[in-house]
């Protein structure tokens, strides 16, 4: 996030926007970034960091998962293409 943030503009303005618009889009995502951090905040303090934290955590296993499963599945296509048209080969790269 702090990389985009600092390299919004440049990289807004490579995808098209022109020199206000992709300034303007900087600006934006920043302040939303702000208000988020000062929702958080609030929300830490109501709900206690512990809540937080293991909910998170489960979160992240769960996204971790799915993306393990996306990654495993793509590689059992890639290795039967790859030993369709090879043979016995097997590429690695």
């Amino acid at each position: 996030m702090i990389v985009f943030v600092f390299y919004a503009s440049v990289l807004l303005k490579s995808m098209g926007f022109g020199n206000s618009g992709s300034l303007m889009s900087a600006m934006i995502t920043s302040s939303i970034n702000a208000l988020a951090t000062l929702v958080s905040t609030f929300t830490v303090d109501k709900s206690g960091r512990r809540k937080l934290f293991l909910e998170g955590g489960c979160q992240m296993f769960i996204c971790q998962l799915v993306i393990t499963i996306a990654i495993a599945s793509n590689l059992v296509r890639v290795e039967t293409l790859v030993n369709c048209q090879c043979g016995s080969q097997v590429l690695w790269w």
